[in-house]
């Protein structure tokens, strides 16, 4: 299993690596005037020893024009798995550093915001549910937006009850 992790890690850096030719070649056929947006999901639950050498890829591909980097990740998970990986550095914030320009921290969700996220998640998923209940249940919804949608998913059998009379449903 290790092996074929390895192998997965090399495959993933070696895709990588695009060419200045390569970016050019983008460029000219979207226009030089469009902003390429690149989103970069899930660094945090990357393998710790595969990190630094992919921040250190992804810095090379941070500089090209006309292209903007979205990466959201845990901080606090990254961090320890550099340091976990390279103990010199300690933190691995100052690694973090050199690689992205701009850093922004989202702050905690606030009891109502998690409160819209549960309603906006339960309209989807369970469209009969009756939203005015979801309101007491505010001090108990996690602090984790994907845990608040994963909560709303299992309300989902509710719709395939309202599509029933009371007398059909034992």
């Amino acid at each position: 299993m290790a092996g074929f992790l390895r192998g997965l890690s090399a495959l993933a850096l070696e895709r990588l690596k695009i060419t200045p030719d390569e970016i050019g070649k983008l460029r000219a056929e979207l226009g030089k005037d469009t902003r390429i947006i690149v989103i970069i999901d899930d660094l945090d639950r990357a393998d710790p020893a595969l990190l630094p050498k992919l921040l250190l890829a992804l810095r090379e591909l941070l500089d090209y024009p006309g292209f903007s980097f979205l990466i959201p990740f845990d901080t606090q998970v990254v961090s320890d798995a550099l340091a976990g990986h390279h103990p010199a550095w300690k933190t691995g914030d100052k690694f973090l550093d050199k690689i992205l320009d701009y850093r922004v921290a989202l702050p905690e969700l606030t009891e109502n915001s998690r409160l819209i996220l549960f309603e906006s998640a339960l309209s989807r998923v369970a469209p009969a549910f009756r939203l005015d209940l979801a309101q007491d249940a505010t001090k108990w919804l996690p602090s984790n937006p994907r845990r608040i949608k994963s909560l709303a998913r299992t309300f989902q059998p509710v719709s395939e009850l309202a599509r029933h009379n009371a007398d059909e449903i034992d």
